[in-house]
């Protein structure tokens, strides 16, 4: 028989149970503060990579529209050539 003195925790002190409270209040703060960091993380990255993709299509077209007028200027030679 288990005696009933025996099982009886020390009860909390009411500071006991504030720190408790804060520790869990903390914990819960810091969460959520990480959530944050990660998504707006994730964000940044995001948006770097699209300005990269944008430089880089934009180099892209430059070049393309560079080759396209030597083309042109070629073609132009060739039909009319110099005498």
């Amino acid at each position: 028989m288990d005696s009933p003195i025996l099982n009886l925790e020390p009860k909390k002190t009411r500071r006991e149970i504030q720190d408790e409270i804060r520790k869990q209040k903390a914990l819960k703060k810091s969460e959520r503060k990480a959530a944050l960091r990660r998504k707006t993380e994730k964000k940044l990255a995001e948006k770097a990579e699209r300005k990269v993709m944008h430089k880089v299509n934009n180099a892209k077209r430059k070049l393309e529209k560079k080759i396209e007028a030597k083309t042109l200027k070629r073609r132009g030679n060739e039909e009319n050539p110099k005498k």
